[in-house]
């Protein structure tokens, strides 16, 4: 199910997406319910911590390819150490 597919996400303004990874699923499939939302918050990572998880510049391109701009980090984490082998 999409959020195009729910009746109380359409005319929302603000759209807050956190789904552990599968952030770039649910806002490529939400080309409708994109058209009123305002603001779009959403977690994203620069070194992936799920399999097949869309980084920043995923998530970046996609909302950008809805007419959306990056406008700041809020509440931004910042971790430091080595990746694991093949990540």
């Amino acid at each position: 199910m999409s959020l195009d597919d729910i009746p109380d996400a359409q005319g929302c303004d603000y759209l807050k997406v956190d789904a552990q990874g599968a952030e770039g699923l649910i806002l490529s499939a939400a080309q409708g319910s994109l058209r009123s939302v305002l603001v779009v918050q959403t977690e994203m990572m620069f070194l992936p911590i799920y399999e097949r998880q869309p980084l920043f510049g995923d998530i970046d391109a996609i909302l950008r390819s809805f007419g959306f701009a990056f406008h700041r980090f809020h509440g931004t984490v910042v971790l430091s150490g080595n990746a694991p082998a093949g990540m």
